[in-house]
């Protein structure tokens, strides 16, 4: 005979906000940057981390900062829902590696991603 708790949770289905509490996507990205004050260098690739938030559909972009760089590093972008260009916003379907992103006129080539997004994306059937 198994016991069985009082307040055992009744499975039901589950908002995304619920489902995918404290879920992020992340990939790993560069983009160009132009150098006009260098006769060395036409630009620098800057890398950088796009993070999305499974709860609520949100992106968030940030250089790691390197001491003495002379460059303004740290959050590229707040996080906030991102329109994508095409009257709809960022989703997974739209973060792919090996794809460039146009996020408000600033292209950004997704090169790698983490072990959770390669499960999360191998567990919903999307092509990565």
């Amino acid at each position: 005979m198994t016991a069985v708790a009082k307040n055992a949770p009744q499975l039901r289905i589950q908002p995304a906000w619920l489902q995918h509490d404290r879920q992020v996507l992340r990939y790993y990205a560069y983009f160009q940057e132009p150098v006009v004050e260098s006769p060395v260098e036409n630009f620098r690739v800057r890398k950088c981390t796009i993070l999305y938030y499974l709860e609520d559909g949100s992106l968030h972009i940030l250089e790691p900062r390197v001491l003495n760089s002379g460059l303004q590093q740290g959050a590229y972008l707040k996080r906030h829902r991102v329109p994508n260009g095409e009257g709809e916003y960022f989703g997974p379907e739209n973060l792919r590696c090996g794809i460039t992103i146009s996020v408000y006129g600033r292209k950004f080539m997704i090169t790698s991603c983490d072990k959770f997004t390669r499960d999360f994306y191998t567990e919903h059937g999307l092509d990565l």
